[in-house]
Protein backbone atom coordinates (compact mmCIF):
# COMPACT_ATOMS: atom_id res chain seq x y z
CA UNK A 1 0.00 0.00 0.00
CA UNK A 2 1.23 3.50 -0.77
CA UNK A 3 2.48 5.62 2.10
CA UNK A 4 -0.09 8.36 2.69
CA UNK A 5 1.36 10.94 5.08
CA UNK A 6 -1.89 12.76 5.80
CA UNK A 7 -3.81 9.54 6.49
CA UNK A 8 -1.04 8.32 8.79
CA UNK A 9 -1.18 11.60 10.71
CA UNK A 10 -4.99 11.59 10.93
CA UNK A 11 -4.97 7.98 12.20
CA UNK A 12 -2.42 8.87 14.86
CA UNK A 13 -4.37 11.93 16.03
CA UNK A 14 -7.52 9.88 16.37
CA UNK A 15 -5.68 7.19 18.33
CA UNK A 16 -4.11 9.76 20.70
CA UNK A 17 -7.50 11.42 21.25
CA UNK A 18 -9.02 8.07 22.20
CA UNK A 19 -6.07 7.23 24.45
CA UNK A 20 -6.44 10.53 26.31
CA UNK A 21 -10.16 9.91 26.77
CA UNK A 22 -9.47 6.37 27.97
CA UNK A 23 -7.01 7.77 30.52
CA UNK A 24 -9.86 9.89 31.86
CA UNK A 25 -12.02 6.83 32.43
CA UNK A 26 -13.95 6.58 29.16
CA UNK A 27 -14.09 2.96 28.00
CA UNK A 28 -13.21 2.63 24.29
CA UNK A 29 -15.77 1.02 21.99
CA UNK A 30 -14.95 -1.66 19.41
CA UNK A 31 -14.35 0.90 16.68
CA UNK A 32 -12.10 2.80 19.05
CA UNK A 33 -10.03 -0.31 19.63
CA UNK A 34 -9.50 -0.54 15.87
CA UNK A 35 -8.47 3.11 15.79
CA UNK A 36 -5.96 2.55 18.58
CA UNK A 37 -4.45 -0.34 16.61
CA UNK A 38 -4.05 1.97 13.60
CA UNK A 39 -1.57 4.11 15.52
CA UNK A 40 1.78 3.76 13.71
CA UNK A 41 4.05 6.40 15.21
CA UNK A 42 5.42 9.47 13.46
CA UNK A 43 8.37 8.02 11.60
CA UNK A 44 8.52 9.39 8.05
CA UNK A 45 6.59 12.56 8.90
CA UNK A 46 9.15 15.31 8.50
CA UNK A 47 6.47 17.81 9.49
CA UNK A 48 6.84 16.78 13.17
CA UNK A 49 10.24 18.52 13.19
CA UNK A 50 8.63 21.92 12.58
CA UNK A 51 7.46 23.98 15.57
CA UNK A 52 3.93 24.66 16.73
CA UNK A 53 2.98 28.16 15.68
CA UNK A 54 2.65 30.32 12.63
CA UNK A 55 2.66 28.74 9.18
CA UNK A 56 5.10 31.37 7.93
CA UNK A 57 7.71 30.00 10.32
CA UNK A 58 7.43 26.65 8.55
CA UNK A 59 7.89 28.38 5.21
CA UNK A 60 10.92 30.26 6.55
CA UNK A 61 12.39 26.88 7.54
CA UNK A 62 12.02 25.58 3.97
CA UNK A 63 8.98 23.38 4.54
CA UNK A 64 7.99 21.60 1.32
CA UNK A 65 4.51 21.72 -0.19
CA UNK A 66 3.91 18.24 1.21
CA UNK A 67 4.91 19.48 4.68
CA UNK A 68 2.57 22.46 4.40
CA UNK A 69 -0.36 20.20 3.51
CA UNK A 70 0.09 18.64 6.96
CA UNK A 71 0.24 21.98 8.79
CA UNK A 72 -3.46 22.11 9.87
CA UNK A 73 -3.36 18.56 11.21
CA UNK A 74 -0.04 19.17 12.98
CA UNK A 75 -1.52 22.21 14.72
CA UNK A 76 -4.51 20.07 15.70
CA UNK A 77 -2.11 17.52 17.18
CA UNK A 78 -0.29 20.16 19.23
CA UNK A 79 -3.57 21.58 20.54
CA UNK A 80 -4.77 18.09 21.44
CA UNK A 81 -1.61 17.40 23.43
CA UNK A 82 -1.65 20.82 25.13
CA UNK A 83 -5.27 20.37 26.18
CA UNK A 84 -4.78 16.83 27.45
CA UNK A 85 -1.39 17.12 29.18
CA UNK A 86 0.38 19.44 31.56
CA UNK A 87 3.24 21.52 30.21
CA UNK A 88 6.00 19.10 31.23
CA UNK A 89 4.20 16.07 29.79
CA UNK A 90 3.41 18.02 26.63
CA UNK A 91 7.10 18.77 26.07
CA UNK A 92 7.98 15.13 26.73
CA UNK A 93 5.33 13.93 24.28
CA UNK A 94 6.55 16.28 21.55
CA UNK A 95 10.13 15.17 22.05
CA UNK A 96 9.02 11.52 21.90
CA UNK A 97 7.25 12.19 18.62
CA UNK A 98 10.41 13.76 17.21
CA UNK A 99 12.61 10.88 18.35
CA UNK A 100 11.89 9.11 15.06
CA UNK A 101 14.30 11.11 12.94
CA UNK A 102 13.97 11.40 9.17
CA UNK A 103 17.47 10.84 7.79
CA UNK A 104 16.91 10.47 4.05
CA UNK A 105 14.47 11.38 1.29
CA UNK A 106 14.33 10.16 -2.31
CA UNK A 107 12.49 12.35 -4.84
CA UNK A 108 12.20 12.61 -8.61
CA UNK A 109 13.38 15.64 -10.55
CA UNK A 110 10.10 15.82 -12.46
CA UNK A 111 8.10 16.09 -9.20
CA UNK A 112 10.42 17.45 -6.48
CA UNK A 113 7.58 18.19 -4.05
CA UNK A 114 6.65 14.52 -3.92
CA UNK A 115 8.65 12.39 -1.46
CA UNK A 116 8.89 9.02 -3.22
CA UNK A 117 10.74 7.32 -0.38
CA UNK A 118 11.70 8.30 3.15
CA UNK A 119 14.07 6.63 5.60
CA UNK A 120 13.75 7.24 9.33
CA UNK A 121 15.75 6.11 12.36
CA UNK A 122 14.94 5.82 16.04
CA UNK A 123 16.79 4.62 19.13
CA UNK A 124 15.29 1.54 20.76
CA UNK A 125 14.16 2.37 24.29
CA UNK A 126 15.72 -0.69 25.92
CA UNK A 127 18.67 -1.74 23.76
CA UNK A 128 19.60 1.85 22.82
CA UNK A 129 20.34 0.46 19.34
CA UNK A 130 19.40 2.60 16.36
CA UNK A 131 16.74 1.00 14.16
CA UNK A 132 15.55 2.01 10.70
CA UNK A 133 12.37 1.99 8.65
CA UNK A 134 11.47 2.78 5.03
CA UNK A 135 8.23 4.37 3.90
CA UNK A 136 7.46 4.25 0.15
CA UNK A 137 4.96 6.70 -1.28
CA UNK A 138 3.95 4.35 -4.09
CA UNK A 139 2.62 0.81 -4.03
CA UNK A 140 5.14 -0.93 -6.31
CA UNK A 141 7.85 -1.13 -3.64
CA UNK A 142 7.24 -3.18 -0.52
CA UNK A 143 9.29 -2.86 2.65
CA UNK A 144 9.05 -4.60 5.97
CA UNK A 145 6.46 -3.12 8.31
CA UNK A 146 8.91 -3.68 11.17
CA UNK A 147 11.90 -1.63 12.25
CA UNK A 148 15.19 -3.13 11.07
CA UNK A 149 18.73 -3.02 12.39
CA UNK A 150 21.79 -1.67 10.60
CA UNK A 151 22.69 -5.03 9.07
CA UNK A 152 19.30 -5.47 7.47
CA UNK A 153 19.35 -1.84 6.36
CA UNK A 154 22.53 -2.48 4.34
CA UNK A 155 20.85 -5.46 2.71
CA UNK A 156 17.79 -3.38 1.77
CA UNK A 157 19.95 -0.58 0.39
CA UNK A 158 21.93 -2.95 -1.86
CA UNK A 159 18.97 -3.55 -4.16
CA UNK A 160 17.10 -0.31 -3.70
CA UNK A 161 18.67 1.77 -6.48
CA UNK A 162 18.17 -0.97 -9.09
CA UNK A 163 14.55 -1.38 -7.98
CA UNK A 164 13.84 2.34 -8.32
CA UNK A 165 15.56 2.73 -11.68
CA UNK A 166 13.11 0.38 -13.39
CA UNK A 167 10.52 3.17 -13.17
CA UNK A 168 12.42 5.44 -15.58
CA UNK A 169 12.45 8.50 -13.35
CA UNK A 170 15.45 10.65 -12.52
CA UNK A 171 15.69 10.01 -8.77
CA UNK A 172 17.90 11.90 -6.34
CA UNK A 173 18.71 11.57 -2.64
CA UNK A 174 18.91 14.21 0.07
CA UNK A 175 19.66 13.71 3.74
CA UNK A 176 22.42 12.09 5.79
CA UNK A 177 25.48 12.32 3.53
CA UNK A 178 26.98 9.17 5.03
CA UNK A 179 24.20 7.29 3.25
CA UNK A 180 24.58 9.06 -0.09
CA UNK A 181 26.86 6.39 -1.56
CA UNK A 182 24.02 3.88 -1.22
CA UNK A 183 21.75 6.14 -3.32
CA UNK A 184 24.08 6.57 -6.28
CA UNK A 185 21.48 7.25 -8.95
CA UNK A 186 23.79 9.59 -10.84
CA UNK A 187 23.16 11.42 -14.09
CA UNK A 188 24.24 8.38 -16.08
CA UNK A 189 22.06 5.79 -14.37
CA UNK A 190 20.88 3.24 -16.92
CA UNK A 191 17.28 3.49 -18.12
CA UNK A 192 15.72 0.36 -19.58
CA UNK A 193 13.47 -0.07 -22.61
CA UNK A 194 11.26 -3.16 -22.32
CA UNK A 195 8.81 -2.91 -25.24
CA UNK A 196 11.12 -4.76 -27.61
CA UNK A 197 9.75 -6.14 -30.86
CA UNK A 198 11.22 -8.52 -33.42
CA UNK A 199 12.79 -5.70 -35.46
CA UNK A 200 14.67 -4.01 -32.66
CA UNK A 201 18.43 -4.38 -32.50
CA UNK A 202 21.33 -2.56 -30.91
CA UNK A 203 21.28 0.93 -32.37
CA UNK A 204 17.54 0.97 -33.19
CA UNK A 205 15.82 4.32 -32.74
CA UNK A 206 12.96 4.20 -30.20
CA UNK A 207 10.96 6.53 -27.99
CA UNK A 208 10.37 6.14 -24.27
CA UNK A 209 8.39 8.36 -21.92
CA UNK A 210 8.38 11.24 -24.38
CA UNK A 211 12.09 10.97 -25.18
CA UNK A 212 13.86 9.64 -28.26
CA UNK A 213 17.03 7.58 -28.16
CA UNK A 214 18.85 4.43 -29.27
CA UNK A 215 18.85 0.91 -27.89
CA UNK A 216 22.01 -0.59 -26.44
CA UNK A 217 22.88 -3.88 -24.76
CA UNK A 218 19.78 -5.88 -25.65
CA UNK A 219 19.84 -8.84 -23.28
CA UNK A 220 19.88 -12.45 -24.47
CA UNK A 221 16.22 -13.08 -23.67
CA UNK A 222 15.19 -9.84 -25.43
CA UNK A 223 13.25 -8.66 -22.42
CA UNK A 224 15.05 -5.33 -22.04
CA UNK A 225 17.71 -3.03 -23.46
CA UNK A 226 19.49 0.08 -22.25
CA UNK A 227 17.82 3.26 -23.52
CA UNK A 228 20.34 5.96 -24.46
CA UNK A 229 18.49 9.26 -24.93
CA UNK A 230 19.61 11.64 -27.68
CA UNK A 231 21.15 14.88 -26.49
CA UNK A 232 18.63 16.90 -28.54
CA UNK A 233 15.01 16.12 -27.64
CA UNK A 234 13.19 18.92 -29.47
CA UNK A 235 11.93 16.54 -32.21
CA UNK A 236 10.89 13.72 -29.86
CA UNK A 237 7.22 14.03 -30.80
CA UNK A 238 8.01 13.68 -34.50
CA UNK A 239 10.02 10.55 -33.76
CA UNK A 240 7.09 9.09 -31.81
CA UNK A 241 4.93 9.46 -34.95
CA UNK A 242 7.68 8.17 -37.21
CA UNK A 243 8.45 5.05 -35.16
CA UNK A 244 4.74 4.17 -35.15
CA UNK A 245 4.81 4.23 -38.97
CA UNK A 246 8.06 2.27 -39.08
CA UNK A 247 7.02 -0.45 -36.66
CA UNK A 248 3.61 -0.87 -38.29
CA UNK A 249 5.18 -1.05 -41.73
CA UNK A 250 7.82 -3.60 -40.71
CA UNK A 251 5.21 -5.78 -39.03
CA UNK A 252 3.04 -5.54 -42.17
CA UNK A 253 5.99 -6.50 -44.34
CA UNK A 254 6.82 -9.46 -42.13
CA UNK A 255 3.33 -10.98 -42.14
CA UNK A 256 2.55 -10.29 -45.81
CA UNK A 257 5.89 -11.56 -47.07
CA UNK A 258 5.43 -14.71 -45.01
CA UNK A 259 1.85 -15.44 -46.10
CA UNK A 260 1.63 -13.55 -49.42
CA UNK A 261 -1.81 -12.42 -48.24
CA UNK A 262 -2.91 -8.81 -47.85
CA UNK A 263 -3.95 -7.73 -44.34
CA UNK A 264 -6.42 -4.81 -44.70
CA UNK A 265 -6.55 -4.05 -40.97
CA UNK A 266 -2.78 -3.78 -40.77
CA UNK A 267 -2.79 -1.58 -43.85
CA UNK A 268 -5.46 0.61 -42.31
CA UNK A 269 -3.30 1.07 -39.19
CA UNK A 270 -0.41 2.10 -41.43
CA UNK A 271 -2.63 4.55 -43.34
CA UNK A 272 -3.81 6.15 -40.09
CA UNK A 273 -0.27 6.47 -38.70
CA UNK A 274 1.04 7.88 -41.99
CA UNK A 275 -1.80 10.38 -42.46
CA UNK A 276 -1.39 11.65 -38.89
CA UNK A 277 2.32 12.18 -39.46
CA UNK A 278 1.69 14.03 -42.75
CA UNK A 279 -1.00 16.16 -41.12
CA UNK A 280 1.46 17.38 -38.50
CA UNK A 281 4.82 17.34 -40.28
CA UNK A 282 4.34 16.77 -44.00
CA UNK A 283 5.64 13.86 -46.10
CA UNK A 284 8.33 11.57 -44.73
CA UNK A 285 10.65 12.55 -47.59
CA UNK A 286 10.25 16.26 -47.07
CA UNK A 287 13.91 17.41 -46.70
CA UNK A 288 13.66 18.43 -43.05
CA UNK A 289 11.86 15.19 -42.14
CA UNK A 290 14.19 13.05 -44.22
CA UNK A 291 17.21 14.45 -42.39
CA UNK A 292 15.68 13.58 -39.02
CA UNK A 293 14.48 10.13 -40.07
CA UNK A 294 17.93 9.18 -41.31
CA UNK A 295 19.00 9.42 -37.65
CA UNK A 296 17.41 5.96 -37.54
CA UNK A 297 20.48 4.34 -39.06
CA UNK A 298 19.01 0.83 -38.91
CA UNK A 299 15.69 1.35 -40.68
CA UNK A 300 15.33 4.99 -41.67
CA UNK A 301 16.47 4.70 -45.30
CA UNK A 302 14.35 1.57 -45.85
CA UNK A 303 11.25 3.30 -44.54
CA UNK A 304 11.82 6.43 -46.63
CA UNK A 305 12.28 4.33 -49.77
CA UNK A 306 9.42 1.91 -49.15
CA UNK A 307 6.55 3.63 -47.41
CA UNK A 308 6.25 6.51 -49.86
CA UNK A 309 6.36 6.66 -53.67
CA UNK A 310 7.11 9.77 -55.67
CA UNK A 311 4.40 11.24 -57.91
CA UNK A 312 5.79 14.23 -59.80
CA UNK A 313 7.13 16.58 -57.16
CA UNK A 314 5.09 15.01 -54.35
CA UNK A 315 5.33 11.87 -52.25
CA UNK A 316 2.36 9.60 -51.52
CA UNK A 317 1.83 6.51 -49.39
CA UNK A 318 2.74 3.44 -51.47
CA UNK A 319 -0.44 1.40 -51.86
CA UNK A 320 0.30 -1.34 -54.42
CA UNK A 321 -0.30 -4.67 -52.76
CA UNK A 322 3.24 -6.06 -52.79
CA UNK A 323 5.34 -3.22 -54.21
CA UNK A 324 6.72 -2.37 -50.77
CA UNK A 325 7.86 -5.97 -50.34
CA UNK A 326 9.94 -5.90 -53.50
CA UNK A 327 11.62 -2.61 -52.61
CA UNK A 328 12.29 -3.80 -49.11
CA UNK A 329 13.89 -7.02 -50.39
CA UNK A 330 16.19 -5.04 -52.67
CA UNK A 331 17.23 -2.78 -49.81
CA UNK A 332 17.96 -5.72 -47.54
Amino acid sequence: MAYNQLQKLRDNIRAIRIALDFRDGITPQAEDQAALQAYSGFGGLKAVLFPAGDKQEWIDRNASQNDLKLYPSMMELHELLKDGLNEADYKTAVQSIRDSILIGIVKTKDNPDHESLVLVTAKHRDSKQYLYKFYANFSELNFSANWINGGLLSHELDGLVAALQQYNHDFYFSGDQSLKEHFNFGQNAEVYFRALNAFHQDGSLVTLNGQVGHLQKINETRTQAVFQALADQKDARLYERYTLIRDTYLALYEIESLTQIAYPNFRNDLNIAYNEFVRQYGELNRPANRRLILTDEKEGFKVLSSVERKEGNDFKLADNQYSHLNIYNILK
